[in-house]
């Protein structure tokens, strides 16, 4: 004030996220801004061609063009416009870090230090919150997230207001999504295993609550949480009904992978008559979706390890149509005697059986 009548200039910088940690000062920039002492101006992230243009400025000469391009990628996805990130990530490649993948564990140091700093400061509510967030994904819904972590509406509200106060997540729409991918990996990366898998079940559970009525669009993302929340039987039901969906859209090759994902939770659960005979059941209706692209090779590796499973438990129904199978298998590649030979021993399985 006692300048005023002074050509003086005053230039402050300050993350907007973290002038809530520092009352005093907030208080002298909303007082600086009603007095009309002040004109802010709010610095975006950098486009692509800025970022390129900082990372050139960075790097030293005599860079082969082509290396320098695919540097300016690499920058611009792992930072997406953030010129500290961008900064400290070209630093890092120039000390010998590699840049893939860019995930929170492989982040420059100093990036990492700098966002697990703005999670520490969180209260332990809307720490929570955004654990719980991460699991979910890059994007979460608000009733969801509130369940996953079993807070009342108001307690949650209040939590992701800070969270938004903060700048680690945005509204988008009816949805929240977090500002930047990086600080969704160092949330995900820095919880511990048994936290994660925790969290995994309980938005698992959260989502099983939350859409009861139609749970049909949700069976892939409901195998992942299961799965990763080591409650296998659940998972298995989730990845085999995924599974069995994008195979009805022709989309063989993800059928197969969820399929492989749910016999995978089959091993993991102890061998009884129950999980045997979901790991034949799965062998079989694998065979349908690996024909069709071709993959006779792993078909049969599937159908001998049904076989072997069916023997060893003496489950005869299921030993007989894994046996059709292989006969049709050899058959198709022109192994004709060994196409007899299994479909001959159906064939005594099916009389012995009586079924027609």
């Amino acid at each position: 004030r006692r300048l005023e009548h002074r050509a003086v200039l005053l230039l402050a910088t300050a993350r907007i996220e973290e002038i809530g940690d520092a009352p005093m000062l907030g208080r002298v920039l909303d007082e600086q801004s009603r007095e009309r002492r002040m004109t802010e101006i709010v610095l975006g992230p950098l486009g692509r061609a800025a970022t390129t243009d900082l990372v050139r400025g960075l790097v030293a000469r005599g860079i082969a063009e082509a290396d320098l391009d695919t540097l300016g990628e690499q920058v611009w996805r792992i930072s997406e416009g953030s010129p500290f990130i961008a900064v400290e990530t070209v630093r890092a490649r120039q000390e010998g870090m590699s840049l893939e993948p860019a995930t929170g564990d492989t982040l420059p140091a100093r990036v990492r230090a700098m966002l697990l700093g703005r999670i520490g400061r969180l209260g332990e509510r809307s720490r929570s919150l955004l654990e719980a967030a991460a699991v979910i994904g890059r994007d979460f819904d608000f009733s969801l997230v509130q369940h996953a972590v079993w807070m009342d509406e108001a307690a949650a509200a209040t939590a992701l207001e800070e969270l938004v106060r903060r700048r680690l997540v945005h509204g988008v729409g009816e949805r929240f999504d977090f500002t930047h991918d990086r600080i969704w990996e160092v949330v995900y990366a820095q919880l511990s295993p048994l936290r994660r898998r925790l969290l995994h079940a309980a938005v698992a559970r959260a989502i099983e609550a939350r859409y009861a009525i139609d749970l049909a669009p949700r069976h892939a993302a409901l195998g992942v949480h299961w799965t990763k929340g080591q409650v296998w039987d659940r998972a298995i039901t989730h990845l085999r009904a995924a599974g069995t969906q994008a195979a009805s859209r022709g989309a063989y090759r993800e059928a197969v992978a969820l399929f492989e994902q749910a016999l995978a939770a089959v091993g993991r659960l102890p061998e009884d008559r129950d999980t045997v005979a979901q790991g034949i059941d799965l062998r079989i209706d694998l065979r349908d979706w690996l024909m069709p692209l071709g993959e006779q090779d792993r078909l049969a590796r599937y159908a001998r390890e049904a076989e072997q499973l069916a023997l060893r438990h003496h489950d005869h129904h299921r030993l007989a149509i894994v046996i059709g199978h292989l006969a049709h298998h050899h058959w198709t590649m022109g192994e004709q005697d060994l196409a007899m030979d299994y479909a001959n021993r159906m064939l005594g399985l099916a009389e012995r059986l009586g079924d027609p």
